[in-house]
């Protein structure tokens, strides 16, 4: 098939599984600087433009498939995210429902080293060693999952945890008023 024969949609798609596979090759590359970043759309818009600004270099293409990957990862937590209700929405959650002992212990030091700026390895390896999170209620239970399933180092997920903190905190905010 030649290039000619890529439509805009093969060109994304030939992009996402060269980000997600670790390998964005130089016919991708080229492909996507053919694409007008405008006719793209949000949120791909922003990842073809990361692509047509990137240095092409051999040498940083693993650093920069890190990076888009990244991206990607947050286009899906901000496309898919069902943690939270709606800012204007009430929670779903009750902030007096009681945490099993364990949680509680593991929520104060993620809390803290959320504020922190880094959660440890030695914190994250208590997360992934909790097997049933049902007790655990929202929001929680959510942020123990978050922290289970990210792959992420420390320092990334704490910052996804405090965006989560701040709408908890809003939402409290808005209950108690």
């Amino acid at each position: 098939m030649s290039y000619a024969a890529y439509n805009q949609e093969a060109i994304l798609g030939r992009l996402l599984m060269d980000i997600v596979h670790g390998d964005l090759t130089d016919d991708t590359i080229r492909l996507v600087d053919q694409l007008d970043r405008d006719d793209v759309g949000a949120p791909m818009g922003h990842i073809v433009g990361y692509v047509q600004g990137m240095n092409v270099a051999p040498h940083m293409r693993e650093s920069i498939n890190r990076d888009l990957l990244d991206e990607l990862r947050i286009i899906t937590i901000e496309q898919t995210e069902t943690l939270w209700p709606m800012e204007d929405e009430m929670p779903t959650w009750s902030p007096d429902a009681p945490i099993p002992e364990q949680a509680v212990c593991l929520l104060k030091d993620m809390i803290l080293e959320t504020l922190q700026g880094k959660i440890s390895l030695q914190t994250l390896e208590v997360v992934d060693d909790l097997d049933d999170l049902k007790t655990v209620p929202e929001p929680y239970r959510d942020i123990l999952e978050y922290a289970q399933l990210a792959h992420e180092d420390g320092k990334q997920i704490a910052r996804d945890l405090l965006q989560y903190l701040r709408v908890a905190i809003d939402q409290l905010i808005k209950m108690r008023s």
